[in-house]
């Protein structure tokens, strides 16, 4: 195929392995293949995920292209929509039954039903999705920028929504349509009789034919604002879906339907005679299982018309199949996983890679199973002479532990070390770098250098967890103080004096946030929408995230607290929402997970990230990126929905089960292995001071109906175990197992923490406070303050009859013009007046 035109984002620049289409559609800035095997080609702007057709779709027979959108009618007659949801146009309405055709608008989608009816779904402002309640026996659709139209099997039309250039008033002298196409505000058809009309918008000339234009056309096509006609002898009827098309393996068929021009009668032959007067009569869709030609005309009083339609389907070869399935078993630890392929067609070569190519022909042949022994991609295909190759098959099997991350890599933030370091505790990515916490409590990092974040500081030891924020890194040690490096440009790095006490942190783009044990928030950094003042009324605050210039926090009743920048309604939280059990923050918009395994989603859903998958349920973790939203089920299955510009949502076929998932910037990170429901805070590894010193540990995670139970003894958690039901209190070095129960039955993998003893336990220390000359001022505060802590000192000048006050200088450095000056006290130092 061949394309022209502008070609900011590639849309013309047709991928070089592309071949054997059988359809092609262009929306705005991208275009679309439809290939023999049911599979989709995509190419051009992708900001909204138009060019990721869905990783399983591979039995399409029609497509279509919007604005931001595409759609494809599968074999099946069920419809699959991509790309942009912004105003529905991808949800396609429960209970659509079987269809035979679809149309992309600019933000709505149409389906021609096979009973001839005409749903529609979208944007309807201009009542293009309001279809006409009378219309029925419809044979085609088409879709304009904010206008729809049908053709009926009598050749009439009708047509539906924006009215403005006349796009939808017939022309009084239309006569008999054989086809129908939309524009943006225009119309053209092709009249049974060959010719054609046009009307609507004539802006760039669209609804003007050249002045030495032959009355006489074979194809046409409506799109933005042009008009294109193929000449030549008109066939008259056309065939979904079109020749080339492959049949489904196996006991697979396709139904083909023909659609000729009003009036007429189509005949066909399946044995490559040419049709004639005395040939079958088409009344209805023909079942092809085998290899056919089918050859059709039209018949007008008796007489062939146009020219002979000629389309021919081929077998299709069954794809490979693996065994064990890549979601079944991971590659055992020090060991080689051995895999099979099987063929169900006799005689069929299976051909495969592990380099992440696609298998050929010339690809290395199967003979006998596969030892994998690292986290491979296998993809296979089946080949047999005189069938059509097979659909490719991947799988990917996994060691426990690994990880794979998406999207974009212009840093090199997505590509972790291979092989990973051993004894990894954490892995994060934040919007310009990547990075691992090790079990020893060391940290390695990678991606953009510019802003210092790969400049670990010397004393960067016993860290239990990270978080990465836009330049700069944020680290939770053991002994529940934080550390902070990077971009400061906004105080983010400068972690508040006598911090401590923090069970979780998080990092924005340009601040830094810690959950203190009591309940308690802080955050610092950058402050233009008062980010740095939590709410008053936030207490006993379990779960927290930041997004780019705001803050979520869930408290121990279920309810959510959201402050800062609200210009998309990040910070509306949704009436009535409550047994919230995490939160995640994207750059605009809000995540929330409720104990029942549900996510709720508000705020910027410029990209369709709030727009939660139908019938997402029994989820354990959410993760939100820049634009992009994800959800990990108890299942081990992974969603990703929003921005797809860089791949961030694509989720591969034969993904095998994840355990945790994470998102920053426009990247994704899974780690592989049983999915893990619950989780810690304070994580694994963190002090517990002693008794005498109150130390909480909490179990979070969505409950879906069952219970966290819990030992503290070394056993293994049962159904009979204690249910976690509030903060553990720890006074000694413990062992916590924990998992989740549902029913009576384990839900995914059982999870323990270890909490160590603080080496000699709670240090005080006294804090004395002395004022000299005795009379000339005031010194008051001070006291027992735990190690490492801060404490509040207050100095009054009181004699200033004697003095005449100028200033106060803390080390010798001015702070104060006034003569009541407090401050905190984290180290010795000398307050002069």
């Amino acid at each position: 195929m061949a394309a022209w035109g502008q070609n900011n984002y590639g849309s013309c620049t047709v991928p070089a392995s592309l071949s054997n289409a059988v359809a092609i559609a262009a929306g705005y800035n991208f275009s679309l293949a439809l290939l023999p095997d049911g599979t989709v080609t995509a190419w051009g702007y992708n900001g909204n995920g138009e060019c990721d057709p869905p990783p399983d779709l591979d039995s399409a027979v029609a497509v279509d292209a919007g604005y931001h959108h595409a759609a494809a009618l599968l074999v099946d007659g069920s419809v699959r929509v991509w790309g942009s949801d912004g105003y529905g146009q991808r949800s396609v309405p429960p209970g659509l039954g079987p269809c035979r055709a679809v149309a992309a608008g600019a933000y709505h989608t149409l389906a021609l039903r096979t009973d001839g009816t005409v749903a529609a779904w979208g944007y309807n402002d201009y009542g293009q999705c309001t279809v006409p309640a009378d219309l029925s026996n419809v044979v085609a659709v088409a879709a304009g920028y904010i206008h729809s139209a049908a053709l009926r099997a009598d050749g009439t039309v009708a047509l539906w929504g924006d009215n403005s250039y006349g796009q939808c008033t017939l022309p009084a002298d239309l006569g008999p349509v054989a086809v129908l196409a939309a524009g943006l505000y225009h119309n053209i058809v092709l009249r049974t009789d060959g010719s054609i009309a046009l009307w609507g918008s004539n802006s760039q000339g669209e609804t003007d034919p050249p002045a030495d234009f032959i009355p006489r056309v074979a194809r046409i096509a409506g799109n933005t604002q042009c008009s294109l006609v193929g000449f030549g002898v008109p066939a008259l009827i056309s065939a979904t879906p079109p020749a080339g098309t492959w049949i489904p393996p196996g006991d697979g068929a396709l139904t083909v339907y023909l659609a000729g021009a009003a009036g007429g009668t189509i005949r066909y032959t399946l044995d490559g005679s040419e049709p004639s007067a005395a040939s079958p009569v088409y009344t209805g869709g023909l079942p092809v299982a085998t290899d056919t030609l089918i050859k059709a005309r039209l018949f007008l009083g008796g007489e062939p018309v146009g020219d002979t339609l000629v389309a021919a389907y081929v077998k299709q070869v069954a794809p490979p199949i693996f065994s064990p399935a890549s979601a079944t078993q991971f590659i055992p630890e020090g060991g080689a996983l051995a895999v099979s392929l099987t063929c169900a067609t006799p005689g069929a070569d299976i051909r495969y890679t592990l380099d992440g190519s696609d298998p050929t022909p010339s690809s290395g042949i199967y003979t006998s199973p596969l030892q994998i022994e690292q986290t491979t991609t296998i993809r296979a295909r089946a080949f047999k002479a005189g069938f059509a190759p097979s659909d490719q098959a991947s799988a990917i099997y996994a060691r426990v532990g690994d990880y794979r991350a998406t999207g974009d890599n212009s840093y090199g933030q997505t590509t972790f070390p291979a092989p990973m370091p051993a004894g990894v505790r954490q892995a994060v990515v934040g919007q310009l770098n990547g990075a691992v916490v090790l079990a020893d409590g060391t940290v390695q990092a990678w991606g953009y250098s510019g802003y210092g974040v790969l400049n670990l500081p010397a004393d960067l030891t016993n860290v239990l967890s990270l978080a990465l924020g836009y330049g700069h890194a944020v680290a939770l040690h053991a002994s529940g103080t934080v550390s902070a490096w990077g971009y400061n440009g906004n105080g983010q790095c400068t972690v508040p004096a006598g911090l401590m006490d923090v069970v979780a942190i998080a990092a924005g783009d340009y601040n830094s946030l810690a959950l203190r044990a009591d309940g308690s928030v802080v955050v610092w950094g950058y402050d233009g929408f008062s980010l740095n003042t939590p709410p008053a009324d936030l207490t006993n605050a379990v779960a927290v995230g930041l997004g780019a210039y705001h803050a979520l926090a869930a408290r121990a009743d279920g309810t959510i607290a959201a402050w800062g920048r609200n210009g998309n309604g990040q910070c509306n939280v949704p009436a009535g929402l409550t047994g919230v059990v995490a939160v995640a923050g994207g750059y605009y918009h809000s995540l929330a997970l409720t104990s029942e395994g549900r996510v709720t989603a508000w705020g910027d859903n410029g990209y369709g990230q709030c727009a939660v998958p139908a019938g997402l349920s029994n989820v354990v973790a959410i993760a939100a990126g820049e634009n992009h939203s994800m959800a990990l089920t108890a299942e081990g299955r992974v969603f990703a929905w929003g921005e797809n510009s860089y791949g961030q949502c694509d989720i591969p076929p034969g993904l095998p089960f994840v355990a945790a998932i994470a998102a920053a910037g426009n990247h994704t990170l899974l780690r592989y292995g049983p999915v893990v429901p619950v989780g810690f805070t304070p994580p694994s590894g963190m002090l517990v001071p002693g008794s005498g010193y109150p130390f909480p540990v909490r179990l979070h995670g969505a409950t879906l109906g069952g219970a966290i139970r819990y030992t503290i003894d070394g056993s293994a958690p049962t159904d009979a175990s204690p249910a976690y039901d509030g903060p553990i209190m720890l006074g000694d070095a413990t062992t916590v197992r924990a998992a989740l129960f549902v029913n009576g039955a384990q839900i995914g993998a059982a999870v323990n923490a270890f909490f160590p003893l603080l080496p000699g336990g709670v240090v005080f220390n006294t804090v004395a406070v002395n004022a000299t000359p005795a009379g000339a001022g005031t010194a008051t505060g001070g006291g027992l303050v735990r190690k490492f802590g801060a404490v509040t000192v207050t100095a009054t000048v009181t004699d200033t009859e004697r003095y005449a006050f100028a200033r106060w200088l803390r080390n010798g450095v001015a702070v104060s013009t006034l003569p009541v000056y407090t401050f905190t006290v984290t180290e010795n130092c000398l307050l002069t007046a």
